[in-house]
C-alpha cells in the first residue's frame, strides 16, 4: 500500500515558531499576573489580620484595663482623688504606649509600604497613599428612641479614655476601599 500524501517538510515553519513563541509569552504573562495577584491578595489579608489583631487586643485590654495594676499604665484610667489635677487619660497617651517598642502592637506594619501602620480619618479610593492604613472611629451612643443607635466620630488623641468607649476598626485595602473589621469596647 502506498501513501498518497507523503510529508514534504517535517521541520517547523516560521508561522509555527511564531505561534509557539506567542504561547510561551502568554504562559509567562499568566504566571506573572497570577503571582502579582497572589502577592496583592496576601498584602490585603495581612492588612485585615492587622485590624483583627488590633480588635483582639483592644477587646482584651478593654476587659482588663480597669483592674488595679494594669500593665500599660497609659491605657488605665486615673484613680481619682481630691489632689488629682489631671482628670483623664487620653487616647493619644495610650496609642503612643501601645505602638512603640516593646509594646504588643508595635511590630505590626503596613504590608504595602513596609512602614508602621498609619491611622487615617477615612479610606478614600482616590488616594493610593492610604492603602494598608487603619481607621479608628469612636461610637457614641445616642439617647434611647433615636433613629440612629450611635454617632460616629474620629477617635482623636485628645479623647478621654477613663470610661469605656466603643471603637470601630476599619482598614483600607489595596484600592484604598474600606474593609470593616469590628466594633469593640475599650
Amino acid at each position: 500500500m502506498s501513501d498518497n500524501n507523503p510529508i514534504q517538510n517535517p521541520s517547523l515553519t516560521l508561522s509555527d515558531v511564531i505561534f509557539i513563541i506567542f504561547l510561551i509569552c502568554i504562559l509567562v504573562f499568566l504566571g506573572w499576573s497570577g503571582s502579582l495577584a497572589y502577592s496583592e491578595g496576601m498584602k490585603t489579608e495581612t492588612t485585615k489580620h492587622n485590624g483583627e489583631t488590633w480588635a483582639s487586643w483592644l477587646t482584651e485590654a478593654g476587659a482588663e484595663r480597669f483592674n488595679e495594676n494594669y500593665a500599660i499604665n497609659e491605657c488605665a484610667p486615673i484613680a481619682h482623688s481630691s489632689d488629682d489635677i489631671k482628670t483623664s487619660r487620653t487616647w493619644g497617651e495610650c496609642l503612643k504606649a501601645i505602638t512603640t517598642t516593646p509594646a504588643p502592637l508595635a511590630a505590626l506594619t503596613n504590608p504595602f509600604f513596609n512602614t508602621p501602620i498609619g491611622f487615617v480619618n477615612k479610606c478614600n479610593r482616590g488616594d493610593q497613599s492610604l492603602i494598608g492604613s487603619m481607621v479608628l472611629e469612636k461610637l457614641t451612643p445616642t439617647p434611647v428612641g433615636s433613629t440612629l443607635p450611635f454617632t460616629i466620630s474620629q477617635l482623636v488623641e485628645s479623647d478621654g479614655i477613663d470610661q469605656k468607649i466603643q471603637i470601630r476598626i476599619t482598614v483600607c485595602d489595596n484600592g484604598a476601599y474600606p474593609i470593616f473589621i469590628a466594633d469593640v469596647e475599650f
